[in-house]
């Protein structure tokens, strides 16, 4: 029961010291027009508002600063890593410079059924675990896919957040996608997204929550980063059979912000269980998932039903 306890409370910690409100607007960006029903939200987390007739919003303050995303459908996300409590913040996002109706598809059949874009687009989107199958996109339809014979790739694009019941976990994942393209080497995928709690949360959730975090990117991120790789079951190799890497020689400090690097493909080892990792990786104290371009090789690639704040 402690673990239970611990758990939940380091979910929501960060919000408890802090009595402090964010304030801000939101306006489209090169205008004086403020934007309504802006949705702003610390990244990756439940803690979240919407802008009222006015662009306006308040936001409880964490302690841990984490970053804040402002999103809304037709335009850009925009993320904000550096603010300063006490004054207000000021927003301006810009319109998508490609919107659906714009993107050419080519007409006719492009040489995969709407069907088996779904599949893929779900496998690599939603993943396969035990959770993703409890898992319902419940706006499929709106998710327009492409596929190019010639490189292979699938594409998706979507005009609205996409909506992701999570009944395993006890959530409701909205997700505004920016970019998903699925080659047969990689996968990429960039967006923002927010999660809310379900009513009924009980124990078997929490305890699902649990197992999820446990040897998670986020919890790797966040062993990384206070250098307890070890004491959390975590070790880097190039080879599995040499010497794990170590903690100092993968964070760098890029333009004030700091990053997982590394140069060729690494195993990151868990317990018993290999992942592959070979990108760029931005980093917190808290583990925060990148909000930018992201690229993960097939065996490391992120997955929405298996994410939590």
């Amino acid at each position: 029961m402690i673990g239970k306890v611990s758990f939940l409370f380091f979910l929501i910690a960060p919000l408890l010291p802090n009595a402090q409100i964010l304030k801000g607007r939101v306006y489209i960006a090169n205008t004086d027009q403020t934007l309504a029903g802006a949705s702003i939200y610390y990244s990756g987390s439940s803690v979240g508002t919407i802008s009222n007739e006015y662009g306006d919003f308040s936001l409880p303050a964490r302690s841990d600063k984490l970053p804040i995303t402002v999103s809304f459908v037709g335009y850009s996300s925009f993320v904000i890593n550096d603010y300063d409590i006490s004054k207000n913040i000021v927003v301006y996002l810009t319109p998508l410079a490609v919107q659906l109706k714009d993107v050419v598809v080519g007409g006719g059949y492009d040489g995969m059924s709407r069907a088996e874009k779904e599949r893929i687009f779900l496998q690599e989107f939603v993943g396969t675990s035990k959770i993703a199958e409890r898992c319902r996109v419940r706006n499929l339809q709106d998710i327009q896919l492409i596929y190019s014979r010639k490189t292979k790739a699938l594409r998706a694009y979507c005009s609205v957040p996409i909506e992701i019941e999570n009944k395993m976990l006890g959530y409701h994942l909205q997700y505004y996608l920016e970019s998903f393209v699925r080659t047969p080497r990689n996968v990429t995928i960039a967006g923002n997204f927010i999660f809310r709690e379900s009513s009924n949360i009980d124990l078997k959730i929490l305890e699902r929550r649990r197992n999820a975090y446990f040897g998670s990117r986020m919890h790797f991120i966040r062993a990384l980063w206070n250098n307890q790789l070890e004491k959390n079951g975590f070790s880097i190799h190039l080879k599995v059979a040499e010497p794990p890497i170590l903690n100092d020689s993968l964070i760098v400090a890029v333009d004030s912000k700091k990053y997982i690097k590394v140069n060729k493909k690494v195993t990151i080892v868990y317990v018993n269980r290999k992942e592959y990792l070979s990108t760029f990786y931005q980093v917190g104290d808290q583990g925060i998932r990148p909000t930018n371009y992201m690229l993960f090789n097939r065996s490391f690639v992120y997955n929405s039903a298996d994410t939590i704040p």
